[in-house]
């Protein structure tokens, strides 16, 4: 940080101490006053210093705006200056000092109230909370949050490039040239993926995990085949074709999908796999969770993949899905919820599809937000990385009562308080940003 003309803020604290020192051991000084004829100026001045002085007094006590050392300590010089018996004396190096303890503070509280701007891109699952999350904390606090949904895949490579604030995903990232370690997943949800469809009069149907992987598989093709029929025996299902919709985009909705498919199907696991984004057997794609709702609305016989708050949004009929101990279990809060109770934040390797809890929706996971641990890199400033860890401390505590509107489940209590943890321990050049 520089001074007037180029004066480094070290150089000035060098210049006022050798002043003082010599001022002092000479008992000389600079300019004599006389105070006779002075004497309201100087009253004038005394009281002006008195007042800058309190204030400066409590911005070093509490260190405000984030001072550096060296700030403080010339602010402590200039404290040395205000005895009234040595500012008379010494009138010309006080207003010298002064001019650099004002262009200091200036200096600060400008760095202080500058704007920040904080960017992510990643997952559309989350993006409707986000958008609101952000919108509601830029109001609060004044900093702007970008963030673009443009799918986990996408989102991803950016943040390897380094180019964001924070990344956004569905999924643990994977990739052998980013160490787990490197990175802090903060889960800001419990979301589910629903099978979405288009049949007359919205009929409630059950579907089997065999009977989802054999109609991603292209192995049923009519609503009416015997093997839906039968776990469906209280309705007759229309003798129409199915068109099975698909995401075209990469997408951690697509990872939690293919992976609970690659559990409950061997032969699903052995010919397609599980991925942001894979070879689809059969099946039209949309793009993001928006086009495969758009794709269900407008075609008969329908079905598809998608976030739950975007079929309960475009009001597409879901089914309930038979779980690993055999009941049919429709998606809401307390079946999505279940399972979690085990959950180890540690582990991020775990999964949450397919589970084997009696009322546990099968097909829900985690949305996590995603930062390096250490925050200085590409430049960034240590102001920006503090507020990164201000916001998420607020998403897990203040901003969790915004995500039941958007038909998500609350982070419980166990993950907000592991989720802090590991937030105290994010650094910027080795030094912990929250103590």
């Amino acid at each position: 940080m520089y001074l007037l003309r180029g004066i480094p803020i070290s150089r000035g604290i060098a210049i006022g101490k050798t002043l003082i020192r010599y001022d002092v051991m000479k008992k000389s000084s600079y300019v004599q006053i006389d105070e006779d004829e002075k004497k309201d100026e100087i009253k004038r001045y005394l009281k002006a210093i008195d007042e800058v002085r309190k204030e400066i007094d409590s911005m070093v006590a509490g260190k405000a705006g984030g001072f550096n050392q060296d700030t403080i300590q010339l602010l402590q010089y200039y404290k040395l200056l205000l005895e009234e018996e040595f500012f008379i004396k010494n009138i010309y190096l006080i207003l010298i000092i002064l001019i650099f303890s004002v262009a200091i503070i200036f200096s600060t509280l400008f760095n202080k109230y500058k704007k920040v701007e904080l960017l992510g891109s990643g997952a559309i699952f989350p993006l409707p909370l986000y958008q609101k999350l952000f919108e509601k904390y830029s109001k609060l606090t004044k900093v702007k949050v970008n963030y673009q949904g443009i799918g986990s895949g996408a989102g991803i490579k950016q943040f390897m490039d380094k180019t964001l604030d924070f990344g956004a995903s569905d999924i643990i990232f994977t990739d052998e040239n980013i160490k787990n370690e490197e990175l802090i997943y903060i889960p800001t949800f419990i979301g589910a993926v629903v099978l979405g469809y288009n049949l007359q009069n919205n009929t409630q149907i059950k579907l089997s995990p065999e009977i989802i992987s054999r109609i991603y598989l292209g192995k049923i093709t009519k609503w009416n085949d015997p093997m839906i029929q039968k776990e469906n025996e209280d309705i007759k299902l229309p003798d129409l074709n199915i068109t099975v919709i698909t995401r075209s985009d990469s997408s951690g909705t697509t990872y939690i999908f293919t992976e609970y498919l690659s559990k409950v199907s061997e032969e699903w696991k052995e010919r397609v796999g599980k991925g942001i984004s894979i070879e689809w057997p059969v099946g039209i794609s949309g793009k993001g969770n928006t086009g495969v709702a758009g794709l269900i609305t407008q075609v008969k016989g329908s079905i598809g993949y998608l976030e739950l708050m975007y079929a309960v949004k475009t009001k597409i009929s879901y089914a309930k899905i038979k779980n690993k101990q055999g009941n049919y279990i429709f998606p809401n809060k307390e079946s999505i919820l279940n399972a979690f109770d085990l959950y180890s934040l540690e582990n991020k390797n775990i999964s949450f599809t397919d589970t084997s809890l009696e009322e546990g929706y099968p097909i829900r996971s985690l949305t996590w937000i995603v930062i390096y641990k250490e925050q200085k890199y590409n430049n960034r400033k240590y102001k920006e990385a503090l507020e990164l860890v201000t916001l998420l401390l607020w998403i897990i505590d203040e901003g969790q009562k915004y995500v039941e509107e958007f038909d998500y489940i609350s982070i419980p209590e166990i993950l907000k308080n592991r989720s802090k943890d590991l937030l105290y321990k994010v650094t910027y050049d080795g030094k912990e940003i929250i103590k």
